[in-house]
């Protein structure tokens, strides 16, 4: 269904210069948008552009947070025309992370071969589930953290030192014990309790029989999570 993705706005309704998209350029935003038209993923922002130095047409997505207004992460496509470059946002400039662990890569084809293989990428970002980890204290939430739920990539954290606890071990990783966890992107069912489907820490770990437990197993243990594993 049809949720506006990759809309180009008009820069002259901001006092700016009208874009100067070439015939190859709108044929890959239009490419874009075709198959945009059936994806099924939460709405999420796009945009499209040129980059500070006008080097490329850059077309890219965010996430947010929206009931906390935060920013957990971009994604963006350079196209120059016969090739693209595609990967994780590292800065306000749009560069790139030129890692293939953070989904960077290079191709090269027609315009058409060309936005067909963005889209899909694109889409698969789209579909990771998204989770918020909270811990508490006394009342108050002290730290938070926002990961890919399927792997665990951490996108964004926060910790407030004067809330916190001494010592704590909340703010980063979601595998510890923490009060609260929802998904904010890719929830399939309505949440009951406190965590979500997709949790990675077991609050009642099953009981150990005093044959078993060990010095490693006197902490809770993560669960074995059966969640699908999205890739690039």
């Amino acid at each position: 269904m049809s949720k506006n993705w990759f809309l180009v706005e008009d820069p002259e309704e901001y006092g700016g210069e009208p874009w100067d998209f070439d015939p190859d350029e709108l044929d890959f935003i239009a490419g874009l948008q075709a198959r945009a038209e059936s994806w099924t993923a939460a709405l999420a922002h796009t945009g499209v552009g040129r980059p500070e130095d006008d080097s490329s047409l850059l077309v890219h997505l965010a996430l947010i947070d929206d009931e906390r207004n935060t920013l957990l992460g971009e994604w963006a496509v350079h196209f120059y025309g016969g090739h693209v470059e595609a990967g994780t946002v590292c800065d306000q400039l749009f560069n790139l992370h030129e890692r293939p662990d953070r989904g960077y890569f290079r191709a090269s084809g027609t315009t058409e071969e060309l936005a067909e293989r963005c889209a899909e990428w694109f889409e698969a970002v789209l579909e990771r589930p998204v989770s918020r980890t909270e811990w508490h204290h006394q009342g108050q939430e002290y730290a938070t953290s926002w990961h890919f739920a399927d792997t665990l990539e951490s996108l964004a954290g926060r910790t407030s030192r004067s809330l916190a606890p001494t010592p704590h071990s909340g703010g980063g990783n979601p595998r510890v014990r923490h009060d609260y966890c929802v998904l904010v992107r890719g929830a399939m069912q309505r949440q009951e309790g406190p965590h979500s489907p997709l949790c990675p820490y077991d609050p009642d770990p099953p009981p150990l029989t005093a044959s078993r437990i060990g010095p490693s197993e006197a902490t809770p243990r993560p669960s074995r999570s059966t969640a699908r594993r999205w890739r690039f």
